[in-house]
């Protein structure tokens, strides 16, 4: 234990480092002017054609969900309302 209060002890006191002296700050660039915008292209006259409408999605397998929701509801469950995330 002694041995780290000599340590302490040994160490500088911050009054025997000098004040470092303030750097100059830089003086800031002039920005460049910008330049001007050059002008923006027309628009096409023309509207584009509506995509068209996708196919109804033919399902491949039984629609399982809505089964497992009715026979819940069916069964009249509360387990729905007292879900707790």
């Amino acid at each position: 234990m002694s041995e780290f209060k000599n340590l302490i002890k040994s160490l500088p006191l911050e009054k025997d480092f000098p004040d470092p002296e303030p750097e100059p700050e830089p003086e800031p660039e002039p920005e460049p002017p910008d330049p001007e915008p050059p002008d923006p292209e027309p628009l096409d006259p023309e509207p584009l054609a509506p995509d068209p409408p996708l196919p109804d999605p033919e399902p491949d397998e039984p629609e399982l969900f809505p089964k497992l929701l009715s026979s819940t509801i069916k069964r009249g469950s509360s387990s729905l309302h007292d879900c707790r995330w």
